[in-house]
């Protein structure tokens, strides 16, 4: 399909129940317009180009998102090329970013958040605000292999009229199906952690090695040999304390420049 007359609509969608015709559940109903310079189908796929719409609102996990405007949609050779804006009371960002989607971790993203709202979008419990700018770098060859990257600056997290705010951040992942490798650096901690770590199975995995010296104080499953061994070495530098402390945990004191090391193996 080729739509030459671009002040017309290829496709139109006064209401689309996303739920219903994908499967997934925290998906509600949809609804707006979208136009496409052209749409190719092909046996394994489509191609998109010069797409661009407004979408009234999209239902998510309870909550419907309004004032979405598509800037770009492009989807070659299993690329995606998008970049939208979206203009809701509790939400208020733009997003650009290209990505493969033929299963390989390839992406890059970059998000402005000017307002985000947590506690009525779902996210939490409490009253909690959220901004800042984000970009995210993802390239391997299988999500069992990649290499990630996430820089942020002018990050501010408000919980219960008190914020904690990180001018510079960034995190290095290294991703392999036997050991996973972190490395953080900001204004507020450091860390570096190497290792792997199953979160279904973490917590018994240490309660279980308490049990063995302390039987009576500790109870735990024994770990299943086929499972994985859960294992951290890891090292937390706190530059900044307060800002953590006071909105977590204000009778606790910490000098800036406290280290942590945590060494485990299952």
């Amino acid at each position: 399909l080729q739509n030459l007359d671009l002040t017309q609509d290829v496709l139109r969608v006064d209401s689309l129940n996303l739920a219903a015709v994908t499967g997934v559940p925290e998906l509600g109903v949809l609804s707006g317009k979208l136009s496409l310079n052209t749409l190719n189908a092909f046996t394994d796929g489509i191609e998109i180009s010069g797409g661009k719409g407004q979408l009234n609102s999209i239902h998510y996990n309870g909550y419907s998102y309004r004032n979405i405007d598509i800037k770009h949609i492009e989807l070659m050779d299993q690329t995606a090329d998008v970049a939208l804006e979206i203009n809701d009371p509790n939400l208020v960002m733009s997003l650009k970013g290209i990505a493969k989607i033929d299963g390989k971790p390839v992406l890059q993203l970059q998000m402005n958040l000017d307002k985000v709202s947590l506690l009525p979008l779902g996210f939490t419990e409490n009253t909690t605000d959220l901004e800042g700018t984000v970009n995210v770098q993802m390239n391997g060859t299988s999500m069992d292999a990649f290499l990630g990257r996430v820089t942020a600056s002018g990050l501010k997290y408000s919980e219960n009229g008190k914020a904690i705010r990180v001018p510079e951040l960034s995190i290095d992942l290294e991703h392999q199906l036997s050991t996973d490798q972190v490395t953080l650096r900001s204004t507020l901690v450091d860390l570096d952690f190497i290792g792997k770590v199953d979160v279904s199975t973490f917590a018994n995995d240490i309660l279980y090695s308490c049990s063995r010296p302390l039987p009576s104080w500790f109870k735990a499953e024994k770990p299943k040999l086929n499972g994985v061994n859960n294992r951290a070495d890891a090292t937390l530098v706190i530059h900044d304390a307060g800002q953590i402390t006071e909105l977590f945990q204000p009778q606790l004191s910490l000098a800036t420049g406290t280290k942590v090391v945590v060494k485990f193996n299952a």
